[in-house]
């Protein structure tokens, strides 16, 4: 079994780190790995920033100094140069693997959704359209810049009707596009 974890879910924690079951911890919280590592479990740590100071700090260099660590996951080849510099005699002998995070590889540069207007330099957001997205300072910087085309993908027909009522002329809605299609939309722009 894998168990994905977080120090938040402690008691559950507790229970799996003493129980004899064959388990194999995946995670990003440092402290509830070390937990399980410092009870013997084996643990995969995958990492998106080398934990600095702290209890963090601490808790992560004696998981890659422990026996207990399998595999250390990178979401990025400078993220694992960074720790093998700061932890080079420890980790040289660790396996280790770099797991690129947040995006697929850009098919190509060349497709692209058409754009509504003819503004000679387009800004494209693509995402959710729910509070503390960004989207009224979007809307408020194309009021302030009438010549740059705002093209926004995403959101639902309820939001893109009330963001129509009071959006200026420079703004497009396109309503909601695949996440495998997102890269035309920033090809088009």
């Amino acid at each position: 079994s894998t168990f994905f974890l977080s120090l938040r879910n402690y008691p559950t924690l507790k229970k799996l780190a003493g129980s004899g079951q064959d388990i194999l911890f995946y995670g990003r919280d440092v402290l509830a790995l070390y937990v399980l590592a410092r009870a013997g479990r084996p643990v995969i740590y995958e990492t998106h920033d080398i934990a600095r100071k702290g209890p963090r700090g601490w808790a992560e260099r004696k998981l890659i100094e422990g026996r207990n660590l399998r595999k250390i996951v990178f979401i990025s080849n400078e993220l694992k140069r960074a720790y093998l510099e700061k932890y080079d005699t420890v980790l040289a002998d660790k396996k280790m693997i770099v797991a690129p995070d947040a995006a697929d590889e850009q098919p190509n540069f060349s497709e692209t959704f058409g754009l509504n207007g003819d503004a000679a330099f387009n800004a494209c957001y693509i995402g959710g359209f729910h509070r503390g997205r960004g989207i009224e300072l979007i809307l408020e910087v194309a009021g302030r810049m009438p010549e740059v085309g705002f093209h926004l993908f995403g959101g639902t027909g309820n939001q893109i009707d009330q963001l129509r009522q009071t959006s200026p002329a420079n703004v497009y809605f396109y309503g909601y596009i695949a996440p495998a299609q997102t890269y035309k939309a920033r090809n088009a722009a």
